[in-house]
């Protein structure tokens, strides 16, 4: 699982988080806390499922999603995961050829969400935040 600062900038926008609810954090779910100003910190933890009790209440947080909930996310009612399995290759591949990403300096989970922002909300990672293409 991804835990970098990179990939908790990624996913600090609201297009990811509107996807989560605060109330729906499972076992196994893994989340970032934000500091009073509502800037990412670097902080990340597994929830327990012991309920958010336990958590402190003047901390603000925001959910890191792991690599099969993207792809749970990247999936239509009506398309299964062999289609979004088919779409992944090409889309990776012109990120290299057409855009210049170097692929090696992102996880799987970082690409996989390059690759459902770009198909759900047509953006693109620009190094610091999403851009509309």
């Amino acid at each position: 699982m991804d835990t970098s600062e990179t990939y908790i900038k990624m996913c600090d926008c609201p297009e990811i988080q509107e996807e989560w609810k605060s109330g729906d954090l499972c076992k196994g779910d893994f989340y970032f806390s934000r500091d009073r100003h509502g800037r990412p910190t670097s902080v990340v933890d597994i929830y327990d499922g012991k309920g958010w009790a336990l958590l402190p209440r003047d901390v603000n947080f925001g959910w890191l999603p792991r690599q099969d909930q993207i792809q749970e996310m990247a999936c239509t009612c009506v398309q299964a995961y062999a289609c979004v399995l088919r779409e992944f290759y090409p889309f990776v591949k012109t990120l290299t050829m057409l855009k210049h990403y170097c692929i090696q300096e992102y996880s799987m989970e970082q690409l996989w969400l390059m690759y459902y922002m770009h198909k759900k909300h047509g953006k693109v990672w620009g190094g610091e935040e999403w851009v509309k293409e």
